[in-house]
């Protein structure tokens, strides 16, 4: 493949990455989700995000949140589920059912980092969805 000058590229409405040049002068390319958490992230906009994974018994998984709302639910079981509200220090559960007990997961919150352990004895699946503020 020849090199092209990027004035000659096509023009395209939709794109998986955009090409750029980097603060040194390289060219680089950047994915198109993660131009827009950038920009989000610039003028100070939410952004929202969703994770789905097992956790072994005892088991853990962590997502980056200071501030702002997550809202989980357990594959195992229909009960288990929770809306909270992260702040730079604390957790508050805005409602839920297994959650504030440590019976089905415990959260945990340091330095902009949300840690959801698996408290239960068997492998359960977790969906997390959480808006940045």
């Amino acid at each position: 493949m020849s090199d092209k000058k990027m004035n000659n590229f096509p023009t395209a409405a939709d794109g998986a990455y955009i090409y750029a040049e980097s603060a040194s002068g390289e060219q680089i390319k950047i994915s198109k989700a993660d131009l827009a958490s950038v920009v989000a992230e610039l003028i100070g906009c939410a952004i929202i995000k969703n994770k789905t994974t097992e956790l072994s018994a005892g088991g853990s998984t962590q997502i980056p949140i200071s501030k702002g709302i997550v809202l989980m639910n357990s594959t195992y079981h229909s009960l288990e589920y929770g809306l909270f509200f992260i702040t730079n220090t604390d957790i508050e559960c805005l409602g839920g059912y297994n959650y504030n007990d440590g019976y089905a997961f415990s959260l945990g919150l340091s330095n902009g980092i949300l840690t959801i352990q698996n408290k239960g004895s068997v492998t359960k699946g977790v969906n997390i969805l959480w808006i940045t503020l």
